[in-house]
């Protein structure tokens, strides 16, 4: 079922997203298409939106290029131009169910994932800053272990400016990858103007530092991931 999720056509489309788009359609509202979607998987614990609102996410680059949708957001044509504002079009409001979760739980983990088109749009649906505020969840980020196009040279240090400022708040905890991949797998990201992220993080309390990446097989190439296990026994034991 993973697979199936996951699987990509030719032309970019995701199978997963195209099910729960089309659950969207027989359920009337997305909120309602995932819940189902999580029945189809029989997943524990609960998935909800963000928002319900038909919205566009847009990207303002260092030059004034305005990217708009999340594939343009992820991949700007010029790899490595800076983006300077992300914004939703229109204006985008947090789900209900989903800012009660946020305000009652006990932590809030930003996670690994496309910095621009995939992480921070969740942080300028409008109410998002200020459940984030009254939470008084331990806020804990794990930190990418890859830049991308977008993230170009980008650091630790980086990634976690960037989200403490769009989320409004600073992260009590983050954790960051310290092991080194075989150099065939940094040879290969290399190729592709991606580069291993560098830990400039400060010696700090808030710092939790490990190795807590490994090599998986994949189509058409190894790639480098976080250890599910290990990432889940060092935020269940904070």
């Amino acid at each position: 079922m993973r697979n199936l999720f996951l699987h990509r056509f030719k032309d970019g489309h995701n199978l997963g997203n195209l099910i729960i788009a089309a659950l969207i359609d027989i359920c009337g509202d997305s909120a309602s298409a995932i819940k189902e979607t999580g029945k189809l998987l029989s997943i524990r614990g609960k998935v909800l939106p963000v928002t319900i609102d038909n919205s566009i996410v847009i990207g303002e680059t260092a030059e004034g290029e305005i990217l708009r949708g999340e594939s343009n957001v992820n991949s700007p044509s010029n790899g490595f131009t800076r983006i300077k504002n992300i914004y939703h079009e229109p204006k985008s409001f947090l789900y209900g169910e989903a800012g009660i979760a946020i305000r009652n739980s006990d932590k809030v983990i930003i996670c690994p994932g496309d910095l621009y088109g995939s992480i921070i749009p969740n942080f300028v649906v409008e109410g998002m800053k200020r459940a984030l505020r009254e939470s008084k969840a331990m806020k804990i980020c794990v930190v990418n272990l890859f830049t991308k196009r977008g993230t170009y040279n980008f650091k630790a240090s980086d990634f976690i400016s960037e989200i403490e400022n769009y989320s409004g708040i600073k992260m009590n905890k983050i954790i960051v990858n310290i092991g080194k991949p075989s150099s065939e797998i940094i040879e290969k990201y290399f190729s592709e103007n991606s580069r291993l992220v560098e830990d400039n993080l400060e010696q700090s309390e808030r710092i939790l530092r490990g190795e807590f990446a490994a090599e998986y097989l994949s189509e058409p190439k190894t790639i480098l991931r976080h250890i599910p296990e290990k990432i889940a026994r060092e935020i269940i034991g904070l």
